[in-house]
């Protein structure tokens, strides 16, 4: 997580796409996790294919020596070396299914068509889980089946909306779910300045070649207001009903930490709040983090989960 330009060390991190054809009111800084051209799984495979070892920094911020968030899992290419394999981050909703974002395991199309193109295999996934380094301990776990929003698109703004896919583990159901924000929680979970807690394995800059972290790390994050981050001069509206935004400058998430949770807590229970989508760089001071607001699709999320039953 550290992440961001440094994103002071946070969580979640995205693949950062094609820098190309920015509108001017995104500044002269790439979006920052935007599927346009592929999806992070795919440039992950991309890179093991091609022999590029894994470059990873070795912090000493562990989220919990004592392995303390069991809902936080770590998405791989399958067969793959943990270490180089991980190319984002998810979170378990339900026993047998885990919540990432739809751009993690879908692409869309270069010229920002609502079409995206088909995902992987399950078979070519694998999740890890109960371990916050990712090179020893937990369980890896093969996926078996993708489920992905059915309105997921790529704007033409290259923005990715619906944003999200679920994940079936296969096996036994086993994972730790973590609850979904209630609805009469969410004001104050998504008001303008509160702060939620973000999680991955992300690098710590945007730059070219950052090293991802080994050790899952956190960070805190301002919530900013939707009409702050639909600026003119900031996301000038392409921030939907469906997404928040999060972070400016001090903590952020980063490339590798997409589809990783954004949690809030009330009276010292936890929430899933959000999961990791896009935004411009990291730790930008002008550009916050961009989230899908979860609750938004609590219907299918749900409906979905149950037909499998």
């Amino acid at each position: 997580m550290t992440r961001r330009t440094p994103r002071s060390w946070t969580a979640g991190a995205v693949a950062a796409l094609s820098m190309a054809a920015l509108l001017p009111a995104f500044a002269e800084s790439a979006l920052r996790s935007v599927p346009v051209v592929r999806s992070a799984y795919q440039q992950r495979l991309e890179a093991i294919r091609a022999g590029e070892g894994p470059k990873v920094f070795l912090g000493a911020a562990s989220v919990a020596p004592d392995y303390g968030f069991p809902w936080m899992v770590s998405l791989q290419v399958a067969g793959a070396q943990r270490q180089s394999g991980h190319f984002c981050g998810g979170v378990a909703v339900a026993p047998s299914w885990v919540l990432t974002a739809a751009h993690c395991v879908v692409a869309g199309d270069a010229e920002g068509a609502a079409i995206p193109t088909a995902a992987p295999e399950p078979a070519k996934l694998q999740v890890m889980e109960r371990s916050n380094v990712l090179f020893r301990g937990g369980t890896i776990t093969p996926v078996a089946r993708i489920v992905v929003h059915p309105n997921y698109r790529v704007t033409r703004r290259r923005v990715p909306e619906n944003d999200l896919a679920l994940l079936s583990i296969a096996g036994p159901p086993k994972l730790a779910p973590l609850p979904l924000a209630p609805d009469s929680h969410l004001g104050e979970l998504l008001g303008a300045g509160a702060k939620l807690r973000i999680f991955g394995w992300g690098t710590a800059s945007f730059r070219s070649g950052s090293p991802i972290s080994n050790t899952l790390l956190y960070a805190f994050v301002d919530v900013v207001g939707t009409s702050k981050c639909n600026d003119p001069a900031i996301y000038d509206g392409a921030v939907t009903a469906t997404m928040f935004c999060a972070g400016l400058g001090f903590a952020d998430a980063c490339q590798g930490d997409s589809g990783g949770p954004a949690i809030g807590y009330v009276d010292g229970e936890k929430y899933l709040v959000g999961i990791t989508s896009w935004g411009v760089g990291c730790t930008n001071r002008k550009f916050p983090g961009v989230y899908v607001n979860v609750a938004k699709f609590a219907g299918w999320l749900h409906e979905t989960i149950a037909q499998s039953r």
